[in-house]
């Protein structure tokens, strides 16, 4: 009698203590044993398991949405316009001999991009995400503030939008 109570009990605690990583959700492969408690431990644990699953899932899905949200949010803050009118400006500005600009604007540039991409796991400060306001703010006003480099290269494009999501 002991033999057959234990023998269901001693399948179910192998095939919890040996799963394999590579597969966390395999359900239990019993028969029904014919006592009642045993066969609802065994279907609790496989619905357990399938929860699990269910719930790995779902963070998967969040997870990938949320890159997904990290990546657009990238794009937004770092447009093409934003690069084409700092680099436009780096280049006048070095062929005017204007070193500590350079030097200073490729800093902030550098700094954006940084923090921008950093794979943070954390939300930021307030602090944070005002110095980088700032940050592009003073690359903004290094584009518009040398207007006599404008005569001989073209016109940054920057858009309206773009224009004032610097001053919100």
């Amino acid at each position: 009698m002991s033999r057959w109570l234990a023998f269901p009990l001693t399948k179910m605690y192998h095939f919890l203590s040996n799963i394999d990583p590579r597969d966390l959700f395999n359900e239990i492969q019993m028969e029904d044993s014919g006592i009642i408690e045993i066969d609802k431990l065994r279907d609790s644990l496989n619905s357990a398991m399938r929860s699990q699953k269910a719930s790995t899932q779902a963070m998967l899905l969040l997870k990938e949405q949320e890159l997904q949200a990290q990546m657009l949010a990238l794009q937004a803050q770092m447009n093409p316009h934003f690069l084409y009118n700092s680099l436009n400006t780096i280049g006048a500005m070095a062929e005017e001999g204007m070193n500590s600009e350079v030097t200073k604007m490729c800093q902030d540039i550098t700094s954006i991009l940084r923090y921008i991409s950093s794979d943070k796991e954390s939300v930021s400060t307030v602090e944070e995400e005002l110095e980088h306001c700032d940050l592009y703010l003073k690359c903004i006003k290094f584009i518009f503030k040398y207007p006599r480099l404008w005569q001989s290269y073209p016109r940054p494009v920057i858009t309206e939008k773009e224009l004032t999501q610097c001053f919100r």
